[in-house]
């Protein structure tokens, strides 16, 4: 439930829309949702004001405040994490200096407050910042200690998390599934195969490097990717290093960060756990690996570095995938080129992918994780205390299970006593993903001469194909002898009793049982439609390019009517409208009638928006524009801002960007802003010529 604080305490935000949070790779989030200016609560929407969920409280810090929605936008509160002093400069106090994780952050945490997990890092490293508090101090120990965090203010708690250790779960997204879109930015602007690393300086001038322990080489270097006989070369300095064995690691990592283009992919993934429990084996989350198989041998393997979780609308969720993670010291804040999706081909079927990534786990873990026995039962997990696990291998005497939710359940998969295996997830052969139990196949194939007898009811993702399509033998889908759908190169027969209904690449009609056509045919070439009496809509008409009722003939291609037609209800035109006359709303007015109100027109398609922004203490203000709105416009071209302030003093323009504006005026005083962008794929559409069409 979203809620915020007002006078009376917390009361829910029910109306919302639009409420999603964004998860990204530095731990930090962001709520984002829209309400109503006319909605009971929003007279409580103010900055500052806290809003929770069941996962983390907020403090709303952006309102955008619109005609029919105010779009909010909040924080993660850490509040109290920024309530002490700040530090002048953190190099001035032992505490920071050359010290471990653990140390530094039980030093600053919050009374009350819990960090977990901090000791994964046992190296030791030095924090220097000017004009720091505690909260400045953790983020920054993300990169100075390469972590990130899972933070939880509700229960005061940060869990501290090395990505690198993070499990491959075999998590698959495929179109046939749950792919919904994707997109892809690539950059190589940082782009080199061998660093050269210098650490601190020493008292005579030289710098702490790595030679001595790296076969006389003071750089590391990689061209598995580039291939090329000269190296692309780079220097690195960090004087937090004092042991070369720490500055050797560190280049090393740093070179996979430059060695290789930078990568990103956006996917709009259809969240089928979220919905459906069947599907909690491809659960997501934070720094994931994302297996995205585009088609059989085209296969897309990286980290999810944010996402973007629609509460409401789980088939909106949002994804980015990258080789090369985000932090939040900004490692990626050059920009990144649009780059049209070039995939390259995966080795080997995904049968051999699955079994190497099998291979590569069950390796990688052979000197890792514990035995915890009792007189019952074994345990094989990932850390002890067992109630501290993740990972678990339970054994008894009713079978063996496994878990990634902790030693006591739920169990993702079960060989039990009595013979049967029980599991959410499977890739064998070429099915991917079946549940024997109950007999449910998630994606893949079964060939060969196959039978399949449902019992009950068989559900369908997309396709179902009926025999070689090479063929010209009728294929048929029967209930009954006379219930059935029938296939051929020439036609499809709908037969219910004695009525059908045919269709064929040009035309269709209906027969009844009476054993005679309707007179109601179709002529697909000609466009023409042909009904043998009168017409009635009821409810709603579907036209593609124009209407017109002539009697007793529809024409679908053009528009004539030879006396005034009525539409009782909505008419749907997914063509172009084109009016000679004047395009009219009829209003009823409380005194005067009914009465017209003309739509304004203008030379190019222009869609608009419009709301209000309040100057801040500096006389600065910026216009965030709707999204949903910048899904239909481009704001890569020219737009137009108008400003009308509520003072005698002009307001005017600092910034313009594609998904908002800077302006600046009077401080503390309010601007109402409208906002005009063209629309998209119309860019070039200015005062056609009109040329008669039609019947």
């Amino acid at each position: 439930m979203l809620e915020i604080l007002t006078k009376n305490g917390w009361e829910p935000l029910a109306n919302r829309k639009n409420y999603y949070t964004l998860y990204e790779y530095s731990g930090l989030q962001t709520l984002s949702f829209d309400i109503s200016p006319n909605d009971d609560v929003y007279q409580y929407i103010a900055n500052e004001v806290p809003v929770r969920n069941g996962e983390n409280r907020y403090l709303i810090k952006g309102i955008d405040k619109r005609k029919t929605l105010c779009t909010v936008t909040c924080v993660i509160d850490m509040d109290e994490w920024q309530q002490r002093e700040p530090y002048l400069n953190t190099k001035d106090l032992e505490k920071f200096q050359t010290k471990t994780l653990i140390s530094i952050l039980d030093s600053i945490k919050p009374s009350g407050w819990d960090v977990i997990n901090a000791g994964i890092r046992s190296i030791k490293r030095s924090v220097e910042l000017e004009d720091a508090d505690d909260y400045d101090v953790l983020m920054a120990c993300q990169e100075i200690f390469d972590v990130t965090y899972e933070i939880n203010n509700l229960d005061r708690r940060i869990l501290v998390i090395d990505p690198e250790s993070v499990v491959d779960k075999g998590i698959y997204i495929t179109p046939q599934l749950n792919l919904e879109s994707m997109t892809m930015k690539g950059s190589s602007d940082n782009f080199a195969t061998r660093i050269t690393a210098y650490g601190k300086q020493n008292e005579d001038g030289s710098y702490v490097n790595f030679t001595a322990i790296n076969d006389g080489k003071n750089y590391v270097e990689d061209n598995t990717y580039a291939n090329k006989a000269n190296p692309v070369w780079m220097v690195w300095k960090d004087e937090r290093y004092t042991i070369p064995e720490n500055l050797l690691s560190a280049a090393k990592k740093k070179l996979k960060e430059t060695a290789f283009p930078i990568l990103s992919f956006e996917i709009t993934v259809n969240d089928l756990a979220e919905s459906d429990d069947r599907y909690s084996f491809l659960k997501m989350g934070l720094y994931d690996f994302a297996h995205v198989i585009v088609d059989e041998k085209t296969e897309i393997i990286e980290r999810v570095i944010k996402l973007q979780k629609y509460h409401d609308t789980p088939d909106k969720n949002k994804i980015t995938l990258s080789n090369n993670p985000e932090t939040i010291m900004g490692k990626l804040n050059q920009a990144v080129s649009e780059a049209t999706v070039n995939l390259s081909l995966a080795k080997g079927s995904i049968l051999e992918q699955a079994q190497n990534k099998a291979t590569q786990l069950i390796n990688s873990w052979a000197e890792k994780g514990h035995v915890y026995m009792t007189e019952n039962e074994i345990y094989i997990l990932d850390k002890i205390p067992k109630e501290q696990a993740k990972f678990c291998i339970r054994i008894n005497l009713g079978g063996i299970a496994f878990s990634q939710s902790g030693w006591q359940g739920p169990y993702i998969s079960a060989w039990t006593i009595d013979g049967k295996f029980n599991a959410d997830f499977i890739t064998a052969g070429t099915i991917i993903g079946i549940k024997l139990k109950g007999t449910e196949i998630i994606g893949g194939s079964i060939t060969g001469e196959t039978t399949i007898n449902v019992g009950t009811d068989l559900y369908v993702g997309n396709n179902i194909y009926l025999g070689n399509q090479k063929t010209n033998a009728h294929k048929r889908i029967s209930l009954n002898k006379d219930t059935y759908i029938e296939f051929s190169d020439f036609a499809v027969v709908i037969q219910r009793a004695t009525s059908q209904l045919f269709m064929t690449d040009e035309s269709f009609f209906v027969r009844f049982n009476s054993g005679d056509f309707i007179p109601f045919m179709a002529n697909l070439k000609d466009k023409e439609v042909y009904v043998g009496g009168k017409m009635r809509v009821h409810d709603k008409l579907y036209v593609n390019g124009g209407a017109a009722i002539l009697g007793l003939v529809l024409f679908l291609d053009g528009f004539q009517s030879q006396e005034d037609c009525t539409f009782m209800k909505n008419v749907f035109v997914n063509g172009d409208l084109s009016v000679f006359g004047n395009k009219n709303r009829v209003v009823e007015t409380k005194n005067n009638g009914n009465r017209k109100l003309n739509a304004v027109e203008s030379a190019s398609c222009y869609f608009t928006d419009e709301g209000q922004v309040e100057f801040d203490a500096k006389g600065k203000a910026i216009i965030v524009f709707d999204p949903i709105w910048l899904e239909t416009v481009n704001t890569e071209k020219q737009y137009h801002i108008q400003l009308t302030p509520y003072c005698d003093v002009c307001p005017w323009i600092v910034e313009e960007h594609k998904d908002c504006c800077v302006i600046a005026g009077k401080p503390n005083t309010k601007v109402n802003w409208h906002v005009s962008a063209i629309q998209k794929g119309c860019e070039d559409i200015r005062l056609e010529e009109y040329k008669k069409e039609g019947v």
